[in-house]
């Protein structure tokens, strides 16, 4: 006789669907799956694979239902019968039951006789393993056995209901609460099965949202009409300009774009920004949030329409700095719901809202800078931020980073000791990128010795990625401290995966790491390791002169040990 399946999470009502199974249904065993929680979908699948590798067909039961004294018998009489006349089509044949949807519904349906339905609730129904092969349930509580019906019936299956009764106590384990539950499904439901949510849920059925690409803009002539055609697709294009003296508001008009003039005295970025945020009609769904030199990749909307399901509030995607450093940014957040903060290097955070996130591996935007432009009001405003709140370590991160870039190095090197005292700076890619810039630093003074040891408690605060192995690997190197050179060269290519924040250098995966191993193997007399890495090195960066020469010595001094 086929065994009973049963998963459940606590067990509440299972000593009395396994009394009444041992009373009116002892030929029958049970087989009960218990641990973590999980969707429903999940753990049946688990636990039905598993009953399948030992027999060819089984039944399935919730935790929370008592079988009747003459359920069993009926139930497999009627299995019987429909196996002889459907064959291997056979889908689910399921029972009757108190508390369980119309077509299987006591108060509803009085039948006496086996009826086809299209979906079926498995409070306690069989299966072949050969239709579970065919079809399996999806990662859902609720939906999850019509959607696996819905699949079955595509490949010819057919299900049926028998007479045969059971009493159901009522989702112990899931809840009761239909407006949650279908919530929770929906996401997966949208992005999967959509001509079903057309069909189930059509007042649920999202319209195509609209999208509006907003900006600010001052003077931005060179950008402004590579930017409208890269954000051609949105419903609405719209720009907020800040007093620009040239012909920027001409030609964004003229590109198809919304202009308003607006005036940020004294200037803040998050202020601006929303001002712009602002005059985005209320009408509109989704914002992308772009600035005036950065472009949107093509099929960016329907990525974008792709992932925002029912509920969503934000996205993250890939966002490509240029040079190779590609990040992860968030800034594609619902219309309503956010506000941007920070006087500078702002950013967008959810305002007495529930964030939810969908998150995307593909690049949707682009940064093309234009890098003549003078960084000069970063540093003004990052220093009168950083004076005005002492205690916010974002802004003393990036005034000490923008000291650096301005090469500053004494006033940097303070300030990102500021930082690191700071008690909100925790974050060890931060802390991280702090103390190679302090390395950095210390190297510009000639402070060989202390920017190694900056660099070694860079790698300590964040071993697992390359950037700070391969600053030891240099400061070592500056220092003449082969070993130590070498062998953080080395610790920098054991390491594969790849870091998506800001702070990552994407020279850290050319020539960088292998250059310092070749370097530090050949001063340790080590010539087929340091002849190796040369010719990695020359081959993640061909046109660098000075490794191809070094690459043209090892190559011929390897010739004359030869002869």
């Amino acid at each position: 006789m086929p065994p009973i399946v049963v998963c459940t999470v606590n067990g509440k009502c299972l000593p009395v669907l396994a009394a009444s199974i041992r009373a009116y249904a002892p030929d029958h065993c049970l087989l009960v799956s218990e641990g973590p929680l999980r969707t429903f979908g999940e753990a049946y699948n688990d636990a039905m694979d598993a009953a399948f590798k030992d027999h060819d067909e089984i039944l399935i039961a919730n935790d929370d239902i008592v079988l009747s004294p003459g359920t069993m018998d009926r139930l497999m009489s009627d299995v019987a019968a429909l196996k002889a006349q459907h064959g291997d089509m056979l889908g689910f044949v399921a029972t009757m039951a108190d508390y369980v949807r119309y077509d299987q519904n006591i108060a509803h349906v009085r039948s006496v006789e086996v009826r086809q339905v299209r979906t079926i609730s498995p409070l306690l129904a069989w299966i072949s393993k050969k239709a579970f092969q065919a079809a399996r349930f999806p990662p859902l509580n609720w939906y999850s056995d019509d959607v696996i019906c819905e699949a079955l019936n595509l490949l010819g299956f057919k299900h049926f209901v028998s007479p045969a009764y059971v009493h159901h106590a009522g989702s112990q384990t899931i809840g009761r609460d239909s407006t949650a539950l279908t919530d929770e499904a929906l996401p997966w439901l949208e992005q999967n099965k959509p001509e079903l949510v057309k069909e189930w849920l059509p007042h649920l059925v999202r319209e195509k949202p609209k999208i509006c690409v907003y900006a600010i803009a001052k003077n931005e002539s060179a950008f402004v009409e590579r930017f409208c055609r890269s954000a051609e697709d949105a419903d609405l294009v719209l720009i907020a300009d800040t007093g620009s003296t040239d012909e920027t508001i001409d030609l964004a008009k003229s590109n198809g774009a919304t202009v308003h003039q607006v005036c940020i005295t004294p200037w803040r970025f998050d202020v601006a920004r929303n001002a712009a945020l602002s005059l985005v009609p209320n009408d509109i769904d989704i914002c992308v949030s772009l600035d005036m030199d950065e472009v949107l990749e093509p099929g960016w909307r329907e990525e974008v329409e792709r992932l925002w399901t029912h509920g969503i509030t934000r996205l993250r995607y890939k966002f490509d700095c240029g040079s190779g450093l590609i990040i992860i940014h968030e800034k594609i957040h619902a219309r309503k719901g956010y506000v941007w903060k920070h006087l500078c290097h702002e950013y967008p955070c959810a305002d007495r809202i529930e964030e939810r996130f969908a998150s995307t591996d593909k690049v949707i935007a682009t940064h093309l800078p234009d890098v003549t432009k003078s960084r000069g009001q970063y540093l003004d405003m990052l220093f009168a931020a950083a004076a005005e709140e002492p205690q916010n370590h974002r802004y003393s991160f990036y005034y000490a980073r923008e000291l650096h870039f301005t090469q500053r190095w004494d006033h940097s090197l303070a300030e990102f000791g500021r930082f690191l005292s700071l008690p909100g700076a925790t974050w060890n890619k931060e802390r991280c990128y702090a103390m190679r810039t302090m390395a950095r630093c210390c190297a510009s003074l000639n402070r060989k010795s202390e920017a190694v040891d900056w660099a070694r408690k860079a790698v300590v605060e964040d071993p697992h990625t390359r950037e700070a192995w391969c600053e030891l690997a240099q400061q070592a190197h500056n220092d003449s401290r082969w070993e130590e050179c070498f062998g953080a060269a080395m610790s920098a290519l054991r390491i594969s995966d790849r870091d998506t924040t800001f702070t990552n250098d994407p020279a850290v995966f050319g020539a960088w790491p292998h250059d310092m191993a070749s370097l530090g193997a050949h001063n340790m007399k080590m010539p087929d390791v340091a002849l190796a890495q040369a010719r990695l090195a020359v081959e993640k960066s061909p046109d660098d002169t000075r490794m191809r020469q070094n690459l043209t010595w090892l190559e011929e001094a390897a010739r004359q040990a030869v002869d």
